[in-house]
């Protein structure tokens, strides 16, 4: 999970039934573990994350009232 990095606007997102995410950003598609992050659906298309190498920390850039929220 460390070595994963993304940052850019969420194109799509899935989530299966335990909460989990299948992110796609930048036309990649990124599965951040659902143990270390407990997303409960706050992502949503058009929305921006961020996550740089060697961190567990995700942020999410909500699209329309710009509030960041931490994923640690």
């Amino acid at each position: 999970m460390e070595n994963m990095e993304f940052n850019g606007i969420v194109q799509n997102i899935v989530y299966d039934i335990k909460g989990g995410a299948t992110i796609t950003i930048h036309d990649t598609i990124y599965e951040p573990a659902s143990n270390n992050w407990t997303f409960r659906g706050q992502i949503q298309k058009g929305d921006s994350l961020v996550k740089f190498k060697n961190s567990m920390d995700i942020k999410l850039i909500k699209q329309k009232t710009k509030k960041e929220i931490i994923f640690n």
